[in-house]
């Protein structure tokens, strides 16, 4: 008996090894058969053969589902096709699938950014550019891909040159200016075009001071009209003004000297900040910070927080771009985890997009802030979240969805978190939000018990 349970044991054995073996085989053909329709697929490509591209890598997906090699070959055919948003579809499929692959994920983001620019949405494509950027400075980018850090800083001077143009064309001349001195950071000959847009920034103030009213330029000339009669008492005067009118002239020059550039960057910013209340709000990129540090400790550790929102918009435009930096250093006591100094650093970007011009804003105090937008306008998100443990990246997620609650009222932070998840209230979550008139749409985020308030706290009222 005990024989015939031996052999029993071993035939079960030795058909479990078949069936495993005929399994690995089963899956190392597959393999290869996508490898073999991922390699036709490239093949069509360089022929500019893109329909039959398409049906290539569609089969390598059907072979291998999270081939990612196949969905970056299937989008860029959809996008020659013009089939723009299947290559959307397929890119975010990308960046939504390779958290623990920050190189790849920024060339997903390249990618979105590229069908934005053919779809004419340059402000979504900036917002694209402007997730690749970051994954690409990020100090492990390319690593874990065995990519090397020349190719990721060809890459990265590719996007910060797109990214700048597009924001110069869109008159957001501070984020170029930004572009311009990483190029600059990393080598390349960007003095001329950072220095071109020191000064775009200067005659963008000087003509919105100017030229946006035409009644007012009418009232000032008719009131110097006294102090221009031909008279000797009056020379001296005109001569003083000529020759400020010459200084003025002569400082405006400076950008054209390498050596003054930065003289002429705080020359420009002390300029607009002494116009603020004379220029108009329309087609003029504002911004403002907001920050705070909390120490903290507890018995195991002792340190700080520190937290700066910094947010971009335009009245008249079409984005509020918020850039979020939490920054925590805290120390471990001798009995606790991993002795001595750490550090945990959060970042984000997001780019709210808005369907109708901005109309105006209402800070309510230090941490938040009303947007008021026509009835009708329809706000979505994209974004990028990314965490960094000492030095290492240890998180990486897209924010491309909103959550809101519609208040009666403006609810404070206190009267937001108060709030039970669980008790119906008027909101939503969804990819796209629609503000109607005279409502309030307050951004929020749930947690398992109560809701609480997001980076920036956004409100939107329709007007």
């Amino acid at each position: 008996m005990s024989e015939k349970k031996t052999i029993r044991a071993g035939a079960v054995c030795l058909l479990v090894s078949l069936l495993a073996a005929l399994f690995f085989t089963a899956c190392v053909s597959k393999a290869v058969n996508a490898a073999d329709k991922i390699e036709l697929g490239q093949k069509y490509l360089t022929e500019l053969n893109y329909t039959e591209a398409v049906a290539s890598f569609t089969e390598a997906i059907k072979l291998d589902p999270d081939n990612i090699q196949a969905y970056m070959g299937r989008a860029e055919a959809y996008m020659a096709l013009g089939e723009y948003d299947k290559a959307l579809a397929d890119y975010r499929f990308i960046s939504g699938t390779t958290e623990d692959m920050p190189y790849t994920r920024a060339l997903s983001y390249i990618g979105q950014a590229e069908v934005h620019e053919k779809m004419e949405q340059p402000a979504r494509a900036i917002s694209d550019y402007g997730l690749a950027k970051a994954l690409l400075k990020a100090s492990d980018a390319g690593k874990s891909e065995n990519v090397s850090e020349e190719d990721v800083s060809a890459k990265l001077v590719q996007v910060l040159y797109v990214h700048a143009a597009l924001c110069e064309t869109l008159k957001n001349y501070n984020t170029a200016l930004e572009d311009y001195n990483d190029l600059l950071e990393l080598g390349e000959n960007t003095a001329a075009k950072r220095d071109e847009v020191l000064s775009q920034l200067g005659e963008t103030a000087e003509d919105e001071n100017g030229l946006t009213d035409t009644e007012e330029p009418a009232a000032e000339s008719t009131a110097e009209e006294p102090a221009e009669e031909p008279t000797e008492e009056s020379a001296p005067g005109q001569k003083a003004a000529s020759e400020s009118e010459s200084r003025s002239a002569k400082e405006e020059t400076r950008p054209e000297e390498p050596a003054s550039s930065s003289e002429q960057a705080a020359e420009t910013e002390e300029a607009a900040a002494s116009q603020e209340e004379e220029q108009p709000e329309e087609q003029k990129t504002q911004t403002y910070t907001a920050e705070r540090m909390e120490p903290w400790s507890n018995e195991f550790q002792s340190g700080t927080t520190t937290v700066i929102d910094k947010v971009t918009y335009q009245i008249g435009g079409n984005t509020i771009v918020l850039n979020h930096t939490e920054n925590m250093i805290w120390t471990n006591n001798a009995n606790y985890g991993d002795p001595g100094q750490h550090t945990w650093k959060i970042t984000a970007t997001d780019t709210y997009t808005l369907s109708q011009p901005l109309q105006g804003i209402e800070r309510k105090g230090q941490w938040a802030v009303i947007w008021d937008v026509p009835a009708g306008t329809v706000v979505s998100l994209s974004g990028i979240k990314t965490d960094v443990c000492d030095g290492e990246m240890t998180g990486s997620r897209n924010r491309n969805s909103l959550g809101w609650l519609e208040p009666s009222h403006f609810l404070s932070e206190d009267e937001v978190y108060e709030l039970n998840v669980g008790v119906a209230h008027d909101g939503g979550r969804s990819d796209t939000m629609t503000v109607e008139k005279g409502k309030l749409y307050e951004l929020v985020e749930d947690t398992m018990e109560s809701f609480i308030i997001p980076d920036g706290g956004f409100v939107f009222r329709g007007v």
